[in-house]
């Protein structure tokens, strides 16, 4: 991952050894996102590219993990404490899609109810394939049921992704990636 040079740096001199690090030392970056934040396995992107990697992980069975919800940003965002005081059994559903190698991508995997941020995937996944996948957030507010978006990266950039608003209908490109180990 890209660490910044010390603080002392002057100004211009910093942003020139960020730029060189960044796009000619094929670093790589942690993207924003729209939804929860994966956690494991890392969401990372190419510097030069600008274009998601898929992380390899080293299970048949990955534990995946996102942040839990309501994150620090919803708390911040609402100064009047009602999604704290209102928001009632909080889930999370969980989508896995296998990414063929002709570009294909079929879901191969659904997980609603799950009362942790995290799960282990309880089938084996094929070996030496790409995923994508995604998570969200499911609570009750009074009588109503909400969800939060899917979770999904802002890169690459795409019209309306400023307002993270989907492209469409999911899977897509800007979900989140990783690549299963050849055994």
């Amino acid at each position: 991952m890209f660490r910044c040079p010390e603080r002392s740096v002057p100004l211009l001199r910093f942003a020139f050894a960020a730029w060189i690090a960044l796009h000619v030392a094929g670093c790589s970056y942690h993207p924003a996102v729209c939804g929860l934040r994966p956690l494991s396995p890392d969401l990372t992107a190419g510097a030069a590219s600008d274009s998601l990697i898929f992380t390899e992980i080293d299970s048949l069975q990955p534990t995946l993990r996102w942040e839990s919800f309501p994150r620090p940003s919803d708390l911040h965002a609402d100064r009047q404490g009602v999604l704290i005081k209102t928001a009632q059994d909080v889930s999370y559903e969980l989508r896995i899609w296998r990414v063929e190698d002709n570009g294909a991508i079929r879901r191969v995997y659904e997980r609603r109810e799950l009362t942790t941020p995290k799960h282990r995937v309880d089938v084996r996944l094929d070996p030496n394939a790409r995923y994508f996948w995604s998570v969200r957030a499911k609570f009750h507010v009074g009588e109503e049921t909400r969800v939060i978006p899917w979770g999904f990266s802002k890169v690459p950039s795409f019209p309306g992704l400023a307002f993270c608003i989907t492209p469409g209908n999911t899977p897509h490109a800007n979900h989140y990636r990783f690549q299963t180990p050849a055994k």
